[in-house]
């Protein structure tokens, strides 16, 4: 943990020109239509009724070329599928994102 925070923070100290910082918040909540929950134990059709997994994130974001830094706190909400218990839970969060152009880009 203290390398990828030692890594995070040489990387903010080189900030070069296509360097940006940002702000953020995102919002998801999914609502499934149909499937099916399949195990030795229990065997369900149309389960999905209701499950509306929500998350939610706040934070700061650093962007630099291909690569893509963010930190912040996040809070999480499903319902488990199985047994139909709903659960929630937070805490904060480091994400590190590598993305390149394959083709036609």
């Amino acid at each position: 943990m203290k390398k990828i925070s030692g890594l995070l923070l040489a990387t903010l100290l080189t900030t070069g020109a296509q360097a940006q910082l940002s702000v953020f918040t995102s919002h998801e909540v999914v609502q499934p239509l149909r499937g099916t929950v399949d195990s030795p134990l229990y065997q369900y059709e149309d389960v999905f009724e209701a499950a509306n997994p929500y998350t939610g994130k706040v934070g700061l974001e650093y962007k630099r070329g291909m690569a893509n830094y963010s930190g912040g706190y996040f809070y999480k909400s499903d319902t488990d599928l199985k047994d139909g218990n709903r659960y929630d839970y937070s805490g904060v969060f480091l994400r590190a994102k590598f993305t390149g152009c394959l083709i036609g880009c």
